[in-house]
C-alpha cells in the first residue's frame, strides 16, 4: 500500500478518510462534511482536488462502498505515487 510522502497535511487528512470511510470508522455524513470543507482549500495539490472529487463520488454511489471506492482509493494512490516519482508529468 502506498504511503502518503508529502509534507503537505491535506494529502494525509484525504488519506486518512478515505481510508476511514473504506472501514467504516468514518460515517458518510462526516466524510460528505470533510469534502465540503476541504474542497475550497485543497492546498498545494492538484491531486488533492482530483482525490476529494473521486470520495465525493463514492459518497453518491455508496452501495458499491468498498469495491468502487476501494478500486478509486487504489487509483488515487498510484497517481500519487507517479507525481512524487517525477512532479513535473
Amino acid at each position: 500500500m502506498f504511503v502518503p510522502s508529502s509534507p503537505h497535511p491535506y494529502r494525509q487528512g484525504l488519506f486518512d478518510r478515505w481510508s476511514g470511510f473504506l472501514d467504516g470508522s468514518a460515517d458518510r455524513a462526516s466524510t460528505a462534511e470533510y469534502i465540503n470543507m476541504r474542497i475550497v482549500d485543497y492546498g498545494p495539490e492538484e491531486l488533492i482536488y482530483r482525490g476529494l472529487l473521486m470520495l465525493n463520488e463514492n459518497l453518491i454511489t455508496s452501495r458499491e462502498r468498498q469495491s468502487i471506492s476501494r478500486q478509486r482509493f487504489d487509483q488515487w494512490q498510484d497517481e500519487l505515487a507517479i507525481f512524487d516519482e517525477d512532479p513535473a508529468l
